[in-house]
């Protein structure tokens, strides 16, 4: 199916995909010499329109690789093409072309078949090592980490839980929840409760310990893994990061909704699923009773009460109407 572009508005749009991508698209001719390439290649230095003589692509390349890269591109150009792409460091202009002065670039060939069957060409693509490493970090990151808190995602904190339970030290798990999040999100929006989740992240960071292990769960719920510690001491730090979450506190005001956290308590002396469990049925017991109280998994004697009425917390966060 034809789309109705003309040669010029085709030659534009391969512009836009390649400068998008961040690759740089060349056309090669069957010995080597680029032909053509996507206006992008000016960010290495080099203007095809300005030179007598078009150059080689593998004068692209510092000394030491130059034959390697002719190697690569007579064999994409002959019936054993390589499979993979050849990375080599791009000789900038000014430098002098030594191994590990130039940009590392990769540059994958496919050859062009005219109608004889015979290769008149290739077409290729040229692109950042350095950026290539930096998107695959970008989607590794965004695999394993919370895009709003910056902390790690449910699933990988659960695997760190089980190593913790693994490593026989003992411990324990708690789960923090914002009470009534969900009327902060309805009465003030997205924005809103994205930046109390932010800042209830940050307070949390800043009262853990280096080993401890953080997660946004989902919405107004987060957990922290206690490595080392007895179900007292746990106890007594979640005590003290909700006395310290009140003292950050200030009285309601008519309208305002009362931000205020729970949070349930859990060894971990059984199975992840078990202690989420637990944990769970804990966080349930706390929030019962009113908010801003622990709960302790198997504990008879009721949720820890630090206020009679919940608190709003600033934690830098203004609501103020929008």
């Amino acid at each position: 199916m034809e789309i109705g572009l003309s040669a010029t508005e085709g030659a534009e749009l391969h512009g836009l995909l390649a400068e998008a991508a961040g690759d740089i698209v060349v056309k090669l001719d069957a010995n080597g010499f680029i032909q053509h390439a996507s206006p992008n290649i000016k960010a290495m230095g080099l203007e095809l329109s300005q030179l007598l003589f078009l150059p080689h692509i593998a004068d692209l390349a510092c000394v030491n690789y130059v034959d390697g890269l002719r190697a690569f591109v007579a064999a994409a150009m002959g019936d054993n093409a390589p499979e993979g792409p050849f990375e080599f460091p791009i000789m900038i202009p000014g430098e002098t072309g030594l191994v590990g002065q130039g940009k590392w670039h990769s540059l994958s060939l496919r050859p062009v078949i005219n109608d004889d069957g015979a290769t008149c060409g290739a077409l290729g693509l040229l692109r950042s090592v350095e950026h290539r490493r930096m998107l695959e970090g970008e989607l590794y990151a965004s695999a394993t980490t919370d895009h709003l808190t910056g902390l790690c995602n449910s699933k990988v904190f659960a695997a760190k839980l089980r190593r913790a339970k693994k490593s026989d030290e003992g411990g324990a798990l708690a789960l923090f929840e914002l009470d009534r999040f969900r009327a902060i999100f309805m009465q003030y929006g997205q924005s809103a409760a994205e930046e109390v989740l932010w800042a209830f992240a940050q307070f949390l960071e800043a009262m853990s310990q280096p080993d401890y292990d953080l997660a946004h769960l989902d919405g107004g719920r987060f957990a922290v893994c206690l490595p080392g510690l007895t179900s007292e001491e746990a106890r007594e730090w979640c005590e003290d990061v909700l006395e310290t979450f009140a003292a950050l506190a200030i009285g309601a005001t008519p309208g305002e909704p009362r931000l205020s956290a729970s949070v349930g308590l859990t060894t971990l002396s059984s199975t992840v699923d078990e202690a989420f469990k637990q944990a769970e049925l804990a966080l349930v017991m706390a929030r019962a009773s009113g908010g801003m109280r622990v709960g302790v998994s198997g504990d008879t004697r009721g949720p820890i009460v630090f206020r009679e009425r919940p608190l709003v917390g600033e934690l830098g966060v203004s609501f103020a109407a929008r």
